[in-house]
């Protein structure tokens, strides 16, 4: 969303669906309760759910899905001082996202950004938005990962591609005039768990200096309460994660793997810095709240943040709930401690 008249477009839209909740809300007099998300989560969540159990997720009718709500439903649009995009070969590119107030000569911290989508949807425009926001509020600059997607490209590839961006913005940090040594990675779901596999990587030169992680994965096989509860009208439920393992996972592929199951790996207490943020309403809740725990035992220093009556996909919704954009509010604040720790 490079252009004027583009953004403008996508403001106007957005405030009008903003006028047109609020209209809703108040006829409606919506009442949130404790037992489930903020209005109107479970009723988009229905909305966008009643095709598919007709007929089964499609991945073309999915990707198009998310990156429309996340359009209309999104806060507005941080003004940045510098964006630009970077082709670093084999399908993969960068945003870069340059907040005002970073225009001096001094060597900036930075954050290689991972969008969630389960390994098989999301886009640069699906989290452009909130790309803004943390580059703005934190005072760091974004490069937002176009990184393989399945079911073209299966696992390995999108944590391939993940070590492959982490190279190239140490190799060149004078150019992009960013600081060498404080590279941070990010993301939240999907995206959270490839940032999750650099911060455990067994080579220290491919770790990132700080993670930033929301509603991450961390052990594809681990059976929780939260996985047998949250089975229907969320945007994803337990239902929706097992279809988006089968698109991404080739078949015969060793579950086992640490890259799968990094709660169980032997590089935990070589994390660096970490902020992890974990929802109620969502199937990887229970092994979030996990991970935190663990590598705080392990001695890592971890920030952790629980938000009980929140869904899983906050980014999409935060310009209709407000709880979702204090809680992106916060998270942004504590990249923000990250960066300058």
């Amino acid at each position: 969303m490079f252009t004027s008249r583009g953004s403008l477009i996508k403001a106007m839209l957005r405030r009008t669906t903003r006028l047109v909740v609020a209209a809703i809300r108040h006829v409606k007099k919506a009442d949130d309760g404790l037992d489930r998300p903020p209005w109107p989560i479970t009723s988009l969540a229905r909305l966008s759910q009643k095709r598919t159990r007709k007929n089964g997720p499609n991945v073309k009718e999915m990707r198009m899905g998310y990156r429309l709500s996340t359009y209309l439903f999104n806060m507005d649009d941080m003004p940045m001082h510098h964006m630009a995009e970077h082709d670093i070969g084999d399908g993969v590119h960068v945003r870069m996202y340059r907040p005002k107030g970073l225009e001096a000569d001094t060597p900036a911290p930075a954050m290689a950004f991972f969008h969630g989508g389960g390994f098989v949807i999301g886009d640069l425009e699906t989290h452009d938005t909130l790309c803004r926001y943390l580059a703005h509020k934190a005072g760091v600059v974004v490069f937002a990962v176009h990184y393989r997607l399945a079911p073209e490209h299966k696992f390995p590839a999108a944590v391939e591609d993940a070590t492959k961006v982490m190279a190239w913005l140490r190799a060149n940090a004078h150019d992009l005039n960013i600081d060498k040594k404080r590279i941070g990675a990010g993301g939240d779901s999907a995206g959270a768990g490839i940032s999750l596999s650099l911060g455990l990587s067994h080579k220290k030169k491919d770790r990132p200096d700080f993670l930033w992680l929301v509603y991450p994965p961390v052990d594809a096989l681990l059976k929780t309460p939260s996985k047998e509860k949250h089975l229907t009208d969320l945007f994803l439920t337990t239902g929706v994660m097992k279809w988006f393992g089968g698109q991404f996972l080739p078949k015969g592929v060793d579950m086992s793997l640490p890259v799968l199951t990094p709660l169980s790996s032997p590089h935990l207490k070589d994390m660096p810095s970490t902020y992890i943020m974990t929802v109620g309403f969502d199937p990887l809740c229970d092994e979030g709240i996990m991970l935190a725990d663990k590598v705080k035992q392990a001695g890592v220093d971890v920030r952790y943040k629980h938000y009980p009556r929140l869904a899983h996909e906050i980014f999409a919704i935060s310009g209709i709930v407000p709880e979702a954009k204090q809680a992106i509010s916060d998270a942004a604040d504590e990249l923000k401690k990250l960066v300058n720790s």
